[in-house]
């Protein structure tokens, strides 16, 4: 049943006082209000007009007032979170918002870095990616298919040859079960991974002059020499050294520690 606030009522009255309407339509129209629901005229989630603003709406608290989300107001472009929005003509003469106002509000949360999350109602912070495309990565210390094989996006056994290898960022892939980071490592767009973005970190590209170390297929045969150049023509031998030998393999030497894990097999 719908309950008249007293402020309602006044207003009927003076409607009648002016002579707008008779008593009996007064009557009329509050017997016809009194068997109306009292159901909320938004759910949570929708995105509504209001005055001279768009707001994501939360929950109804009376006949003038509701809570919001988020508030975007359209004259100034400010944003306000977890109020309450108050209507003085009442809140029923809100409506839902056009298209064009919903894309409003949405763009004004992505220029501060925010976004609507329709499956949990809430707003939050968009993820920064720490990598974009083009960038060249190497597998972390310490990660591989002991460590993270149970994990997502799983690191396999297969993936344990490829570290110490320089790869690329090609992007990111987003599922109903994560987000990953999809790498390649062959020139032809062909070995696409994907990885975890705490697997990877950023590497600097090897340099004519850089002591290097290099290998073919067997780490445990890998040598230390210095760096000529990179073969962007050759698909598998694609770095040379000051003597003239290319190598499929080349990683920029780091330590004594270093180059004896990876004749291990270690890295």
């Amino acid at each position: 049943m719908k309950i008249f606030t007293k402020q309602e009522i006044l207003e009927l009255y003076g409607q009648v006082t002016l002579g707008e309407i008779s008593f009996s339509q007064m009557v009329e129209i509050m017997n016809k209000r009194v068997s109306e629901t009292n159901e909320p005229q938004f759910k949570e989630g929708d995105f509504v007009d209001g005055l001279g603003c768009v707001i994501i709406f939360h929950t109804q608290i009376d006949n003038y007032s509701a809570k919001y989300h988020v508030l975007y107001e359209k004259n100034n472009g400010m944003l306000w979170y977890d109020k309450t929005y108050t209507q003085f003509g009442g809140i029923d003469k809100l409506r839902l918002a056009t298209d064009a106002g919903k894309q409003e509000l949405l763009d004004a949360l992505a220029k501060e870095g925010k976004r609507w999350n329709e499956d949990k109602k809430c707003v939050e912070d968009v993820p920064v990616r720490k990598f974009k495309k083009g960038d060249k990565v190497r597998i972390k210390k310490g990660i591989s298919s002991k460590t993270h094989g149970e994990d997502y996006p799983y690191f396999t056994e297969y993936l344990d040859e490829y570290i110490g290898r320089t790869m690329t960022v090609m992007g990111y892939v987003s599922n109903p079960i994560g987000t990953y980071v999809q790498l390649n490592e062959a020139k032809d767009g062909t070995h696409n991974f994907g990885f975890a973005e705490d697997w990877i970190e950023p590497y600097e590209e090897l340099k004519k002059g850089d002591l290097a170390i290099f290998w073919d297929d067997y780490k445990e045969f890998a040598i230390i020499r210095i760096y000529d150049q990179s073969n962007e023509s050759d698909e598998y031998f694609r770095h040379k050294d000051t003597q003239g030998v290319n190598w499929k393999n080349a990683i920029k030497f780091e330590s004594k520690e270093q180059y004896e894990r990876l004749i291990k097999g270690e890295i």
